[in-house]
């Protein structure tokens, strides 16, 4: 985890220095559970001026990282075990989905893990997503999980032959869960889910 506490004053000043969620970052409640963020355009600014003790990938990264914390904590959850849904794409690039964190927790995919799927993505010589520069203005839209309203029996969801961690359940379930799923299929000779 790179920030272990939601936002400061301090990171909430370099996230107003360096950043902008056009028309603002208010949450929405869609389900008792689901809190969402419309897509808005985050636009970045005074980008000559970021420190200069760390390159601009970490910048940027620190600029998400910042954001979704502050986007928990709006919400009521917590960054242990609140899951989200992070999506980034070109405004001009309509036909594409972008760069997806889906179900995950802050614990489990921070600010920077946006970060290294647009790095992935440049160095990929695969065309689906177009490429990104920080000149331009991109889309940005979230959906926290939250655990008001729910049961609080824990749930697997599998997509894709992986559990996926649902709004209430805890990595520890789905860590025993997948390991015992994997002795099973050791058992009969077959390999592991993952």
């Amino acid at each position: 985890m790179v920030g272990g506490a939601f936002p400061t004053k301090e990171d909430l000043d370099f996230f107003d220095k360096f950043a902008e969620i056009v028309d603002g970052a208010e949450l929405s409640r869609m389900t008792p559970n689901v809190l969402v963020m419309a897509p808005k355009k985050i636009a970045f600014k005074n980008l000559q001026h970021l420190p200069k003790t760390t390159n601009l990938d970490k910048n940027i990264g620190r600029l998400f990282d910042i954001f979704i914390r502050r986007m928990i904590q709006a919400a009521g959850g917590d960054l242990e075990n609140t899951c989200y849904w992070l999506n980034l794409r070109h405004l001009d690039h309509h036909g594409t989905d972008g760069y997806w964190i889906r179900h995950k927790t802050y614990k489990m995919a921070n600010g920077h893990k946006i970060i290294e799927l647009i790095g992935k993505n440049w160095q990929s010589e695969n065309n689906n997503i177009p490429k990104v520069g920080l000149d331009q203005t991109m889309i940005l839209s979230m959906k926290v999980f939250t655990k008001e309203g729910l049961d609080q029996t824990p749930v697997m969801k599998v997509f894709a032959g992986a559990p996926r961690c649902d709004e209430n359940c805890s990595m520890n379930t789905i860590t025993q869960e997948m390991d015992e799923t994997n002795m099973l299929l050791d058992v009969v000779g077959l390999e592991s889910i993952l």
